[in-house]
């Protein structure tokens, strides 16, 4: 084949499994001696392997040299790791910065018959340092916060996991939650607990997210700073489908990916010490508002409290009318009934009583007269053998019941009211009653 090496794709049938396979690839980072574990499917190509490379090492494609790779792989990096004849599951692979020709020497450590070594030529010769943002699908290796993700707050919770495992631990708190969250604990609290809200968007088609992740948001007094006086909150805008996310915020101070430590620091403490003279104004404020609520709450109290004594005393008042009501209409009920009882009686002592004699009954007859209360007298015929019962119930008949009054006689002056119903027959002048 004239000296060259010839990739062999397989069959069909295997290629559609070798392209469904994950591979693992193993790359050792020979500038830091740090081995990183990358699962990719067999459709991912050499060129994505090494775009993402550059992810994790800041070393940009056209600098890399690999130890691992088969010679028909580099020679097209458009093969895909189905066809680039590395090992399965798992293949390891050595990269580091190559010297500052363009070209690079490629040792193949896989083949031990070919000792043989070639130049390559980086194809991504036109790739420029300045350039930015790449085609972000070949730029990702294990995602920051996956693709349409539709829960903010577990897209939240996997940015900041993500971004310890792929930048280690020294970083800045992510707030575990929305950015609607992450503004309530930041802004809406009292004036005295409330701090500023940092918020961080990342993206892994900017060659300058690395240095930033691992130098400036790792930097101790820039820790230490957000840590003390930010709510901070990550966001990845690498998906498009994520970018919506990111929402219209007031700004105070916005700064690039490209800026050092000094200028991030520096803008962190003015942007405190701006929000500390605000947080005082406003916490002053806050006092005096809450001590004005607080008397009106107090005079509201007051009132509220006179108004229910008013209220206790109406009430009072309604009960004892109420009371005196019922008193009145059971006093009345009582009286009526005594009254129907009365009548009951003087009925029947009328009924009882015979009619009072004639003038012309001769010497049979005498006259008794009666001192009543308020000096008034009432005078009646009565039979010599009429009963004292008859006397009585003439009193009763005129309306004084000996339950109400007594009878004394005239000379000498006796009680006769307990010989009420005795037969026995009395002379007498005359019976004068008197009230009890």
């Amino acid at each position: 084949m004239g000296g060259k090496t010839v990739l062999s794709c397989p069959r069909s049938g295997d290629l559609v499994e070798k392209l469904s396979r994950t591979y693992v690839l193993q790359v050792v980072d020979e500038m830091t001696d740090k081995t990183h574990t990358l699962n990719y499917p067999g459709s991912k190509t050499v060129l994505d392997v090494k775009r993402d490379a550059h992810t994790f090492t800041d070393i940009p494609v056209r600098h890399q040299a690999w130890n691992g790779w088969p010679h028909a792989a580099l020679r097209d990096e458009r093969t895909t790791l189905a066809c680039a004849g590395i090992c399965y599951p798992l293949h390891t692979l050595a990269v580091r910065r190559a010297a500052r020709d363009n070209k690079r020497i490629v040792i193949d450590v896989l083949d031990s018959d070919n000792s043989s070594v070639e130049e390559f030529e980086d194809a991504s010769e036109t790739f420029t340092e300045d350039d930015i943002f790449v085609d972000v699908e070949t730029k990702r290796i294990q995602p920051l916060i996956p693709d349409n993700v539709e829960d903010e707050t577990a897209g939240c919770i996997h940015f900041a996991d993500e971004f310890t495992n792929r930048y280690g631990g020294c970083h800045p708190e992510f707030f575990p939650g929305s950015l609607d969250e992450a503004v309530k604990e930041a802004c809406l609290r009292p004036a005295k607990d409330r701090r500023l809200l940092a918020v961080y968007l990342h993206h892994d088609g900017s060659v300058l997210s690395n240095v930033f992740c691992t130098q400036l948001l790792g930097f101790e007094s820039v820790l230490q700073c957000l840590n003390a006086h930010f709510v901070v909150w990550g966001w990845d805008l690498t998906h498009e489908s994520n970018k919506h996310k990111a929402i219209s915020l007031r700004v105070d101070v916005s700064l690039a990916g490209n800026v050092g430590v000094s200028e991030l620091l520096t803008s962190l403490i003015q942007a405190v010490d701006v929000f500390t003279d605000q947080q005082r104004t406003e916490i002053r404020e806050e006092e005096e508002r809450n001590a004005r609520e607080m008397v009106k709450m107090e005079q509201d109290a007051a009132y509220q409290e006179s108004l229910e004594a008013d209220r206790a005393k109406e009430q009072a008042k309604r009960n004892q009318v109420i009371l005196e009501n019922q008193v009145k209409q059971e006093t009345e009920k009582r009286i009526i009934a005594e009254q129907i009882q009365k009548e009951a009686v003087r009925l029947e002592a009328e009924s009882n009583l015979p009619e009072e004699p004639p003038e012309s009954c001769g010497d049979g007859i005498t006259k008794i007269r009666f001192r009543l209360p308020k000096e008034e007298t009432v005078v009646r015929r009565f039979h010599f053998t009429t009963p004292l019962k008859v006397l009585l119930n003439f009193l009763i008949v005129k309306g004084f019941p000996p339950k109400e009054y007594k009878v004394f006689s005239g000379w000498p002056r006796k009680d006769v009211s307990p010989i009420r119903g005795c037969a026995r027959r009395v002379e007498f002048r005359a019976f004068v009653p008197g009230q009890d």
